[in-house]
Formats: C-alpha cells, structure tokens, sequence
C-alpha cells in the first residue's frame, strides 16, 4: 500500500536533486543559447558563464526557474513510485 510517508519521501527526494542540479542545468543552458567561439574551449566558456552569472547577478542566478522545475518533477516522481 502506498502510504504518505512514501509520497513524501519521494517528493523530498526528487526536490533535493533538483536543487543541487539546477546551477548546472542553467549554466547549460546559457551554454547552449550563447553562440560558439572559435578556438575557445567548452570549459572555457562554463567557467566565464559562471563567473559572469556569479558577479552580474549574484547567487540566484544560478538557481532561476527552480519553481517549475520543482512543480513538474515531484509530482510526476509520487506517480512513478505509486
């Protein structure tokens, strides 16, 4: 039987991933939507999209559009474990 503890355990899990993976999930995607260098190196550009996200526009950059990623992955992960 599916209890609520378990829909609660999967939902602070499925958060708690998203949280630590969203600084990377942005600073892809301002990596794919920034055009190519020639002759710059992948690392290159993260860490100057990092770094410009960091002094530009402080810490909460990193974590921009958690809100609807939150709201579309708990639910979907408590219907996966049901």
């Amino acid at each position: 039987m599916f209890s609520m503890v378990v829909a609660m355990s999967v939902c602070i899990c499925a958060n708690t991933t998203k949280l630590f993976s969203a600084p990377i999930d942005t600073i892809k995607t301002r990596l794919q939507r920034a055009p190519a260098e020639p002759g710059v190196s992948a690392m290159k550009r993260i860490t100057a999209i990092a770094g410009d996200m960091w002094k530009n526009e402080g810490v909460s950059a990193f974590y921009k559009g958690i809100t609807p990623r939150v709201m579309r992955v708990a639910p979907g992960q408590v219907r996966s474990y049901a």
